[in-house]
């Protein structure tokens, strides 16, 4: 394959973790203004549904918090794609978020094998979706490193 070809995957792989991550960011952000049914359909916790509903502050804070973790992910996506200027820590990020990605989907397996109630189309695509982002991410940094002169 040629290294042109090589740069164009390696890019698209950590553009698209990035998207990913950043269209995770947008649609947990959303249920801040749309309210508990947002936060019941993305299968948020009881507790930050209630929270919602009662006005409380743990939802938009708990929501910001994990929508901030996202959006670091997806900047450190671009980053190791070249596409942003090199962010600290870069390898020790990438590989970090890469294993959590990975992790993510591989635990969720045996839970839901083990809990009918866990059961959901949503839930299978996500842990798709997230073990291809670790793959990908660990993909498109090795062809970055590789490449440095």
């Amino acid at each position: 394959m040629s290294s042109a070809k090589q740069l164009y995957l390696a890019k698209a792989a950590m553009m698209l973790v990035a998207f990913v991550s950043i269209s995770v960011v947008i649609a947990h952000m959303s249920c801040i203004w749309l309210g508990p049914e947002c936060f019941a359909a993305q299968r948020a916790p009881l507790s930050i549904v209630e929270s919602s509903r009662a006005g409380t502050w743990i939802a938009p804070v708990g929501t910001a918090g994990v929508s901030l973790l996202f959006l670091i992910s997806g900047l450190y996506a671009l980053s190791g794609g070249q596409v942003i200027t090199k962010l600290p820590l870069l390898n020790v990020a990438i590989y970090t978020i890469a294993t959590v990605c990975i992790a993510r989907a591989i635990i969720v397996i045996p839970l839901l094998l083990r809990y009918e109630h866990l059961r959901s189309r949503f839930e299978v695509i996500a842990c798709i979706i997230w073990f291809l982002c670790g793959v990908l991410l660990v993909f498109g940094h090795r062809y970055f490193e590789s490449t440095k002169a």
